[in-house]
């Protein structure tokens, strides 16, 4: 059996029948998704409640409308709200930052973001994080980042995964960071993407 004191692994699943024999295994993560051989969607609230009773695993739930791009319709978007409230009844803890002040105001619109204290939403310097709350299993940014943010992978947690969209210019590397247990970051990069540049400080 292996020792979870001295390896980490997160193991992709789509049923509670996976991730009871995961737990047996001794291993402490997964990713639940559903309908895998489409790239992973959205897993059934079911799902996630009978695998939080049934196990003592960490786990992360992918939130993801449909197959195929990231591009969403507005009735994609909803969906994805939709499926993001579910969680958050869960108890799924997420933190957001926003540096454009009116943005912020403008979001606090949204009543998921006041319905739910699991939500934090920030006004603040996305390269500063949220020390305070650290560590964090998961940092997806979402603007392009000229390099990556020592502060972030500082706040990233053992076993933890940064998505970052990487480069200075007009198109970006999209990497994913994973930080070992021997604190090594594991560095994997994907196709390239457009994206606004990510910018320091706030703008009032």
């Amino acid at each position: 059996m292996p020792d979870s004191s001295e390896n980490f692994v997160e193991i992709c699943i789509g049923s509670l029948d996976d991730a009871l024999k995961v737990a047996r295994c001794g291993w402490t993560n997964i990713e639940l998704n559903s309908a895998l051989p489409l790239g992973g969607l959205t897993p059934s609230a079911g799902l996630v409640a009978a695998v939080l009773a049934e196990t003592k695993l960490q786990v992360v739930a992918m939130v993801r409308p449909r197959p195929g791009g990231f591009c969403y319709s507005e009735r994609d978007w909803h969906v994805l709200i939709d499926d993001a409230e579910r969680l958050a009844e869960m108890g799924v803890q997420l933190f957001t930052i926003e540096r454009q002040k009116k943005l912020f105001d403008e979001n606090w619109k949204w009543n998921f973001l006041k319905q739910y204290s699991s939500i934090s939403f920030f006004y603040g310097d996305g390269f500063e994080g949220q020390p305070d709350y650290a560590p964090f299993d998961r940092i997806l940014i979402t603007a392009a980042a000229p390099f990556i943010p020592q502060k972030l992978i500082e706040q990233l947690s053992i076993g933890g995964k940064m998505v970052i969209p990487l480069g200075a210019g007009d198109v970006q590397q999209m990497m994913r960071i994973t930080k070992l247990d021997t604190g090594v970051l594991q560095e994997e990069v994907f196709e390239n993407f457009s994206f606004v540049p990510m910018l320091k400080g706030k703008n009032e």
